[in-house]
């Protein structure tokens, strides 16, 4: 049997540990390597896992100073020596057919990498019904590239976490996780994919993830959440070359759009006083007109042009915009059934007059709109 090494980083979760290393050891998959990697844990979390290694052979304990959830998954591939790897956070456990499941598929459909799904569950460990997610993503093989297209496509959360799949080793060969950011798995996700000759999809929930109130996603939005941000340039400059699917257009426009929500969310103080949003802003604006030359269509180009101008009030201008738009396919609409039921030559309209933007661009597109229906027009 191959042996398959899972990677369990282990911080401050006394309370959830032992159901999440029961879930581990007693997998139906036997040949385990399983490295428990307690990160400096201030409460008892070491002295469990060191009694769960006299239990277990299978079981190896690493105690580290403290360094972040990164770290301690890298330290952890460090040492790893299975065929195949397996993250699983603490606080979280798993099917116990979950390894048996994973290794099946990735042996019958020679894959460098198969995903599951996965069930979210609340602090008592009980299944969150309304949560469930059905894969669409499933029924043949895929490049990674097209797994990245998924995440844009779907915007399936199952596509873009490390814990929820299987890996062959060799993927993890020069690749770490970057130390002291948080959404770590984001700035790996592309890295991997880019090497991933096929990829397989199973829609069985065979990972439960345990949602908590003081969780880092569960936090009020602050200055260290911009860390999803960076990596989302970064994986929109990794994949420039990569013309398929518009993904490095699509990535950048993921990024631009959530700088603009990140400038709304953080407080003024947050805003000017924080380096991480200036490097940020600085990062974007360096690449704007790079993306500008792929954009595929004038909406990106006016995205990307508001936001270099002003983006802490551009996503603001672009909704405007695109309820403008709304209301004029509206009134269109509206204009077309009335023109179908009544035999009128003429049109009256009342429309407010302001003398503000919006009300201008909605006048002349009336205007535009009762000339092409070649109707007398009279103001």
């Amino acid at each position: 049997m191959d042996l398959v090494s899972i990677i369990v980083p282990i911080y401050n979760v006394e309370k959830y540990i032992n159901k999440c290393i029961d879930s581990i050891i007693n997998q139906t998959y036997s040949n385990l390597e399983i490295i428990l990697v307690d990160d400096g844990s201030p409460d008892k979390c070491g002295e469990i896992c060191d009694k769960y290694a006299l239990l277990d052979k299978r079981i190896k304990v690493i105690h580290k100073t403290n360094g972040g959830l990164s770290d301690a998954r890298n330290t952890g591939l460090d040492v790893a020596t299975g065929d195949y790897i397996v993250f699983i956070d603490s606080d979280d456990y798993v099917d116990q057919n979950m390894i048996s499941a994973l290794h099946k598929e990735i042996i019958e459909s020679k894959t460098d990498m198969v995903i599951c799904n996965y069930q979210e569950v609340n602090e008592e460990g009980l299944i969150i019904e309304e949560k469930k997610e059905t894969i669409p993503y499933t029924g043949k093989l895929y490049t990674g590239i097209e797994i990245l297209y998924g995440v844009i496509q779907y915007e399936g959360s199952y596509l873009v976490t490390v814990w929820n799949r299987m890996y062959k080793k060799k993927l993890w060969q020069d690749i770490r996780f970057p130390a002291g950011k948080q959404h770590e798995d984001e700035y790996v996700l592309h890295e991997i994919c880019l090497i991933c000759d096929k990829v397989s999809v199973i829609n069985m929930p065979l990972y439960f993830y345990r949602q908590r109130n003081n969780s880092i996603m569960n936090m009020k939005y602050n200055i260290k959440r911009l860390d999803a941000i960076e990596a989302l340039f970064m994986r929109a400059n990794a994949l420039y070359n990569i013309k398929e699917y518009g993904l490095a257009t699509e990535f950048n426009i993921w990024a631009v759009t959530c700088l603009g929500e990140a400038c709304k969310k953080l407080d003024r103080k947050e805003r000017i006083n924080k380096s991480k949003l200036k490097s940020l802003l600085k990062l974007y604006r360096k690449n704007c007109f790079k993306f500008v030359k792929v954009a595929p269509s004038g909406k990106y180009i006016l995205k990307y042009i508001l936001h270099y101008i002003n983006p802490y009030y551009a996503l603001g201008t672009i909704n405007r915009l695109s309820k403008i738009k709304k209301d004029m396919i509206l009134l269109k609409n509206l204009l077309e059934y009335r023109l179908s039921i009544v035999n009128k030559k003429y049109i009256l309209l009342d429309t407010p007059t302001h003398g503000n933007l919006g009300d201008h661009a909605i006048t002349i597109a009336e205007e535009d709109f009762i000339r092409k229906l070649d109707i007398k027009f009279s103001e």
